[in-house]
């Protein structure tokens, strides 16, 4: 009897693994979980902006990744305050977004040519984008590093960076 209990449970916990590394989407987003190795290289950034990536606190992390629609804000909320507090402008690396916390800093990779940028959510979408499947609005800055200026949208996978990654 002990044996048969014995298989069962070995039974449960390979379904329930398989069932934690599978795809599954909603409507318009999808999230998977990986385990997925960080790129542990400087990222720098003109001026004040540069960030750096802590190789020793970094090995292998569970990440999940969000894929969405990212666009870009109006020039028009130039100077204009975000849910921050802070002001909005267009030449920082920060995004709005309703699905992460504020203040998080995510890496948005275009999927369309692999380019990458971490920013800081430093702000909330109109409710009315979230229906659409996007999943962040980046500042014109971020939109042109990712090169989607002139199509206005793009699909991109986001990752929250973990705490303590970043210096």
């Amino acid at each position: 009897m002990k044996i048969i209990g014995s298989i069962l449970i070995i039974i449960l916990i390979v379904f329930l693994a398989k069932k934690d590394s599978s795809f599954t989407s909603t409507t318009q987003l999808a999230i998977r979980s990986d385990t997925t190795q960080l790129d542990t290289t400087k990222i720098t950034k003109p001026q004040k902006d540069t960030l750096k990536l802590d190789s020793a606190s970094v090995d292998t992390i569970k990440t999940k990744f969000y894929y969405g629609i990212a666009s870009y804000y109006s020039r028009n909320l130039e100077g204009t305050e975000t849910a921050t507090g802070e002001i909005f402008k267009h030449n920082k690396l920060t995004a709005a977004s309703n699905r992460f916390d504020l203040n998080t800093w995510v890496r948005v990779t275009r999927i369309k040519n692999g380019k990458s940028i971490i920013v800081r959510i430093n702000d909330r979408m109109h409710p009315r984008m979230d229906r659409k499947g996007r999943i962040v609005d980046l500042s014109i800055r971020g939109a042109e590093k990712l090169g989607f200026i002139k199509k206005g949208l793009a699909k991109v996978k986001v990752e929250i960076v973990p705490k303590g990654t970043l210096k």
